[in-house]
């Protein structure tokens, strides 16, 4: 795959039972509270200089933290800085 092609991807919800709607390359989701999780790779990405971008629902924000070559921290809050759960989270990862 080229350097242009998302290495992880995924769209998941926190609300009710968290869980995968729907991902690529992510093989573990685990809940740290409301609105903080970890997410996983099935096959980590191998550049020290990758790239994560999330987004959330309805106006929430969604951040990430503490990258390591097999998983980040991710976390979804609103704009008072609260962390919140939302019904859906998503998270493109790119590198070499």
């Amino acid at each position: 795959l080229s350097q242009f092609t998302a290495k992880a991807w995924c769209n998941f919800k926190m609300t009710d039972t968290a869980a995968f709607n729907d991902s690529h390359n992510f093989d573990g989701f685990v809940d740290l509270g409301v609105g903080a999780f970890k997410l996983s790779y099935t096959v980590n990405p191998t550049g020290a200089n990758g790239c994560v971008v999330g987004a959330a629902n309805d106006g929430h924000i969604a951040g990430h933290s503490n990258i390591a070559s097999d998983s980040f921290r991710g976390y979804t809050y609103d704009t008072a800085n609260t962390n919140v759960d939302v019904a859906h989270a998503c998270f493109t990862v790119f590198s070499d």
